[in-house]
C-alpha cells in the first residue's frame, strides 16, 4: 500500500519527526511505499505542502487570535479566516494525498496547533471513505496550557470537533495508556497504544574519536564534565532545573579537582552544560543564559553545527558524560530511551 505520514513539520529532531522516521523504516520493511508529507522543506521530507504547517503565513495570525488575544477581528471574522484557510489547505492536500491508500496525520488531529489543517484533513477523510486514516496522537490540546487559553467558546467547539475527529474510516493511535484513557473518556473512542521505541540492536551512535573532535571544536577539555541537554529549547523542558543542577554540582566540584573521573581522566573542576536541540523560544533561551551567567556556568550551544551539517544530532551524544532531562511535560520522552541507548543515564 501507499502510505503518507503527515505532520506540520518533519526532518527535525523533535520527537514527532523522529517517530515518523521510525514508522517509515518499519512500514517500508513491511513492503509498503511510504512518504513523509510535511509543511517544511527539510531533508527527510518527501512531499512539501507549506500550507499545512508553521510555514503558512496565516499560522501565527490565527493562533494568536485563537489562543492568546482576539484583537485583529471579532470571533466571526476569526472563524471566517480559519475556514477560508482550511479550504486552501484542502485544495493543496487533495492533489497530494489522493494517491495514498493510508494517511497517518501526526498530531494534526490532536494538538490543534493549526485548526485549518485539522479541518481540511477531516473533510478529505469524509470525502474519501475508501481510504484508511490513522490519527497518530502524540499530544492532546487539553494537555497544553496554551491551547486551553482559547479566546472564545467557538474555538473550543472546533477543538472538540476536529481534535480528534471521529469517522468510520478513522482509527486512533496514542503513545501511552494515560492518553488512551483520556481519549476514551473525552470521545468514547477506542485507541491503540504504540509507544515510542528505539532499536537497541542498532550500533551505538557514539564513539571516543567523535567526542574528542567535538570537544576540540568547542574548546572543551577532555578533563571537563559535560552534561548534555539533548532536547529542544522550550519552556516545558524545564531546562532551568538543569542549570540549577550544574550550579549545585559546581559548588561541590572543588574538592574533586585532580581526582580521577569514571573514564580515567583527571577532573579539572569544570562542569559545562551543552545544548544540542533546536531553539523554539528565543525569550526562554535568553532567560536560561542569564541564569547560567548569574551562576558563572559555561553553556555551549551545539545545535548550529547540526543545522550546518558539521555534526549530526546523534554525534553530539559522544561528548556527554551524563544527560540532563528535567522535562515537566512529555507524552513519552524519547530522550530517556536515547540516554539508555548510549548508556549515559
Amino acid at each position: 500500500m501507499k502510505v503518507a505520514l503527515v505532520h506540520y513539520r518533519a526532518g527535525l529532531m523533535d520527537g514527532v519527526s523522529l517517530e515518523m522516521e521510525k514508522w517509515r523504516k518499519v512500514l517500508k520493511r513491511m513492503g509498503h511505499e511510504v512518504d513523509i508529507v510535511a509543511g517544511n522543506n527539510k531533508e527527510g521530507v518527501d512531499v512539501v505542502v507549506p500550507s499545512i504547517g508553521f510555514e503558512n503565513p496565516k499560522y501565527r495570525l490565527i493562533n494568536k487570535n485563537a489562543f492568546e488575544k482576539l484583537e485583529d477581528f471579532d470571533i466571526n471574522g476569526l472563524l471566517n479566516i480559519i475556514f477560508e484557510e482550511s479550504d486552501k489547505v484542502y485544495n493543496d492536500i487533495f492533489h497530494v494525498l489522493k494517491k495514498y491508500d493510508v494517511i497517518i496525520p501526526n498530531n494534526i488531529w490532536s494538538l490543534g496547533a493549526f485548526l485549518p489543517s485539522a479541518i481540511a484533513l477531516f473533510r478529505f477523510a469524509k470525502e474519501h471513505p475508501e481510504k484508511i486514516f490513522i490519527g497518530h496522537h502524540h499530544d492532546f490540546w487539553w494537555e497544553r496550557k496554551y491551547f486551553l487559553n482559547y479566546t472564545d467558546e467557538k474555538i473550543k467547539e472546533l477543538l472538540e470537533m476536529y481534535c480528534p475527529p471521529l469517522g468510520d474510516n478513522i482509527k486512533h493511535v496514542v503513545i501511552n495508556s494515560l492518553a488512551r484513557n483520556a481519549l476514551y473518556l473525552k470521545k468514547n473512542v477506542e485507541s491503540t497504544i504504540v509507544p515510542n521505541v528505539m532499536d537497541f540492536n542498532e550500533p551505538l551512535f557514539t564513539n571516543e574519536d567523535v567526542n574528542l573532535k567535538i570537544r576540540d571544536a568547542y574548546n572543551i577539555s577532555e578533563n571537563s564534565i559535560v552534561l548534555l541537554q539533548a532536547t529542544r529549547i522550550t519552556e516545558r523542558k524545564a531546562i532551568e532545573l538543569a542549570i540549577e543542577l550544574v550550579n549545585q554540582m559546581s559548588k561541590l566540584s572543588k574538592k574533586y579537582v585532580g581526582k580521577k573521573l569514571y573514564n580515567g581522566k583527571i577532573f579539572n573542576g569544570e562542569i559545562i552544560l551543552a545544548f544540542s536541540g533546536m531553539c523554539e523560544s528565543e525569550n526562554y533561551k535568553y532567560k536560561l543564559l542569564d541564569l547560567a551567567f548569574k551562576y558563572g556556568i559555561r553553556t555551549v550551544d551545539l545545535y548550529p553545527n547540526v543545522e550546518n551539517k558539521v555534526w549530526t544530532f546523534w554525534d553530539l551524544y559522544s561528548i556527554a558524560d551524563a544527560i540532563t532531562y528535567p522535562s515537566i511535560l512529555e507524552g513519552w520522552g524519547n530522550q530517556l530511551l536515547e540516554a539508555i541507548m548510549v548508556k549515559n543515564l
